[in-house]
């Protein structure tokens, strides 16, 4: 049975999710074209405490994509984008994380955080398309880690329906 990445969900924790902002506008494009596009399927966080407790309740996450900003946004938020990364580093070192800011914050990050993360991406410069394309590919090569190599060849040979 091949690895579906559609039961492997994306996590995307961003508090611009709801907002009525280019933002938020984009976020929820996103969404659509991970899920109808990609075949993906997202879950949604609005805050890194919620995100923090997600993480720690699924093992089949696929990919997690965290909005750097959210302090900024939301006064209220406890836990920071940092804490988050180390909760998911600390389960799991070889999930993709995936940062979502702005080009301008790239060199205000810390060297500890950008050792912690496979990837970048700009909420507004970079299409919702190619976003979603950037996203299914570090899903898709995640998910051929998932499986020990023996179990994928076999699983493989299974669906080519050859006889034995």
């Amino acid at each position: 049975m091949p690895i579906d990445k559609h039961e492997w969900p994306v996590l995307i924790v961003s508090g611009e999710f709801d907002a009525a902002t280019d933002e938020g506008c984009r976020l929820r494009e996103l969404k659509k074209q991970l899920v109808e596009n990609k075949g993906c399927s997202v879950l949604i966080s609005l805050r890194y405490e919620d995100a923090i407790n997600i993480f720690a309740s699924r093992a089949d996450l696929g990919t997690v994509i965290i909005d750097w900003d959210i302090q900024c946004e939301d006064p209220g938020e406890q836990a920071t984008a940092a804490e988050l990364l180390e909760g998911i580093r600390q389960r799991n070192k070889t999930i993709p994380v995936v940062l979502l800011t702005d080009h301008s914050e790239l060199e205000n990050l810390p060297t500890d955080v950008l050792s912690k993360v496979d990837d970048c991406i700009w909420k507004i410069t970079d299409t919702v398309d190619f976003l979603a394309g950037r996203i299914e590919v570090l899903v898709s090569d995640y998910l051929q880690t998932v499986y020990p190599a023996f179990f994928g060849g076999m699983a493989r040979y299974a669906n080519e329906y050859k006889y034995a």
